[in-house]
């Protein structure tokens, strides 16, 4: 949870201080289900899997470094 209240302070930071990436924020989701196939040995079964669906706040990584380096004591 950590890591998206972080995540979503530097796209808001880099909004509100027009950094040059504010642009390229992403918003990405996790689905709750995935389903692949299996190893050959296994006759060709398929997994189902069953998660938690997430969300992601994507930054890059000058935008993010920028915002580390903007609230850092010895910046």
């Amino acid at each position: 949870m950590t890591n998206i209240i972080h995540d979503l302070h530097v796209a808001v930071w880099a909004f509100w201080a027009c950094h040059k990436d504010r642009t390229n924020v992403l918003l990405t989701f996790t689905l709750p289900v995935s389903i692949s196939r299996k190893a050959p040995p296994y006759n060709g079964a398929w997994i189902v899997r069953f998660q938690r669906p997430a969300l992601h706040v994507l930054n890059t990584y000058e935008a993010e470094l920028a915002y580390i380096k903007a609230h850092s004591r010895f910046g």
